[in-house]
């Protein structure tokens, strides 16, 4: 079954999805979705997270949120939280038990945010279910991550596979080495001839400020901040949203509003 297809109780007329996947954790996806939906929040786009790691998913930590705050499938009420201007979160589920038979209610989360927001980012756990593939196959762009660790390229390897298998276009993925640092000792090059693709996108290691603070819950400041990380990320959203029919153009460092979480 097709779980996030629209059928005829739905219109055809959908807002973009993005899924970020990895095959290995720790690679800094959750990070990432979480610091672009912000990001195109704040350029004007109206945007909805959705927490696709059904069971072991952080924002309610990164964020400061009651842990027993409802998320997808806990109650009636699937529309999300709305966290700032523009940026609606809707969060996994509160108990990872619950996560394999809640899967239908989690895409029906996505067919919701579809409706009702410019631009759907999907963040997934690193162990692919049929929901993940439901996502993948969905979506408009697919962002597959992965970092300096020769493990983690060699999963991404399969991944990409996975992917291949699944029957999604090369047009729709995006990949990210993330973590980067002059330091590694896999390049850039390297990376791109492993997967045998013509284009890798490179988000640097942000170093130590990137863990202090969304550790904290104090990602706001991260967003404020001068961290190459966040400027990685703002060079994706660049390249990567015209495609699915956005214009994106970063604020201007040091000119940011401060906002209260």
């Amino acid at each position: 079954m097709n779980l996030l297809n629209p059928d005829d109780s739905y219109p055809a007329v959908q807002a973009p999805l993005i899924t970020f996947v990895s095959a290995s954790g720790g690679v800094g996806k959750s990070t990432i979705a979480l610091v672009m939906a912000a990001l195109t929040a704040r350029s004007g786009i109206d945007t909805a997270l959705v927490e696709g790691d059904l069971q072991f998913g952080d924002y309610r930590l990164w964020l400061g949120l009651d842990s027993e705050l409802p998320g997808m499938g806990d109650s009636a009420d699937t529309t999300g939280v709305c966290i700032e201007d523009r940026l609606t979160l809707c969060l996994s589920p509160r108990l990872p038990e619950q996560s394999f038979e809640l899967e239908e209610k989690a895409a029906e989360s996505v067919k919701q945010a579809r409706r009702s927001h410019e631009l759907v980012i999907c963040d997934t756990s690193s162990y692919w279910t049929g929901f993940t593939a439901e996502l993948v196959t969905s979506s408009d762009i697919v962002c597959l991550v992965m970092d300096y660790r020769p493990a983690s390229i060699s999963s991404a390897v399969r991944a990409n596979s996975l992917l291949n298998r699944l029957g999604v276009p090369d047009i729709r993925r995006v990949f990210i080495y993330n973590r980067w640092a002059p330091r590694t000792s896999v390049t850039v090059n390297r990376v791109q001839e492993t997967l045998n693709v013509p284009e890798v996108y490179v988000i640097n290691e942000g170093k130590a400020v990137v863990n202090e603070l969304m550790s904290c819950g104090a990602y706001g400041e991260l967003l404020e901040s001068e961290n190459s990380f966040i400027h990685g990320v703002n060079k994706v959203l660049v390249d990567v949203l015209p495609r699915v029919g956005h214009l994106y153009v970063p604020e201007p460092r040091g000119r940011r509003k401060r906002r209260a979480w």
